[in-house]
């Protein structure tokens, strides 16, 4: 019984015990209906457990993103998201952590999405603060896609790193107007564009024009 049907009994007994009080039933018979009530209160779900996180098992969750985060680092299709958890069922019937794994396509492409944008957070702080430089080229299908990667120096590892930081889409012919806007991907998190210090491309005029090149625009 639920918090909702006991809130219901409540209802009903005390309109009950009224009546009965009206007719002058005797003091037996109306504890027996009040202990019915008490038995029903026993039996209910508190509110509390409604909220409570004690059914989650973290330590399923961390399993689930670290597959995730396996699926993206090697470019595995997503869709093997889908029969990943009845194999680690099979592989791993013992494990508590393996019963619980429920990550399919639709979580784990929603886990993607929250960890690109941690992702570009990350990484767009660290422009804040060292000089970077910008590689991009279009994509030959329609809408065009450009990728933004960029260099920069890694003070935690001691090394220069290249990352991906988006896939922006651009309607159209590749203009330099268009590959601006796509470019402006940068300033969303409020980097300084005096870090910006190089752009890597190929020669297309769309890209080193002297009017309208990306070169010229940024």
């Amino acid at each position: 019984m639920n918090v909702f049907g006991f809130h219901d009994i409540i209802e009903r007994k005390v309109y009950i015990l009224t009546m009965y009080q009206k007719e002058g039933v005797s003091t037996v018979e109306l504890w027996g209906v009040l202990r019915e009530v008490v038995e029903a209160r026993a039996k209910s779900s508190k509110i509390k457990n409604f909220f409570s996180v004690q059914n989650y098992n973290f330590n399923a969750i961390r399993a689930e993103c670290y597959f995730t985060a396996f699926i993206v680092e090697h470019n595995l299709p997503v869709a093997e998201a889908d029969h990943a958890g009845h194999l680690f069922w099979k592989m791993f019937p013992k494990c508590e952590e393996a019963k619980r794994y429920g990550c399919g396509l639709t979580k784990t492409m929603a886990i993607i999405n929250e960890m690109a944008k941690q992702h570009k957070i990350n990484v767009t702080d660290v422009l804040k603060t060292v000089p970077f430089s910008v590689a991009t080229d279009g994509s030959n299908n329609d809408p065009e896609l450009y990728p933004i990667v960029v260099t920069h120096y890694s003070a935690e590892h001691s090394t220069m790193k290249s990352v991906l930081i988006s896939v922006m889409s651009s309607q159209g012919s590749a203009t330099g107007k268009n590959i601006e806007m796509v470019l402006a991907t940068l300033t969303d998190g409020k980097t300084p564009l005096e870090n910006y210090v190089a752009l890597w491309s190929d020669n297309a005029a769309v890209m080193t024009a002297s009017k309208n090149g990306v070169a010229t625009r940024v």
